[in-house]
């Protein structure tokens, strides 16, 4: 496991998936507001899954209405989300 995943795994992670019109337009958003996202991809031609950290999951919020989307989580990712269970 390389530093990069290693530190994202101790600050922890969420993967979600963004559904709505315009998903793409949520994650360019996001980007340009500072937060990192890695492994984006479209299972058909709406959805979009990407992996964000799970300090920046409260950002999305205002992005959502803006946008009219719907954000679910589909998996949370260490250590935080082990610590609590």
């Amino acid at each position: 496991m390389g530093n990069k995943k290693k530190w994202l795994f101790y600050k922890g992670y969420v993967i979600i998936q963004i559904e709505g019109v315009y998903p793409e337009r949520v994650a360019s958003l996001l980007e340009a507001s500072g937060v990192p996202l890695w492994d984006l991809r479209r299972l058909d031609s709406r959805p979009l899954i990407c992996t964000m950290p799970a300090r920046d999951f409260r950002k999305l919020r205002p992005l959502n209405r803006r946008c009219r989307c719907r954000v679910h989580i589909l998996k949370k990712g260490g250590w935080p989300f082990r610590l609590k269970a």
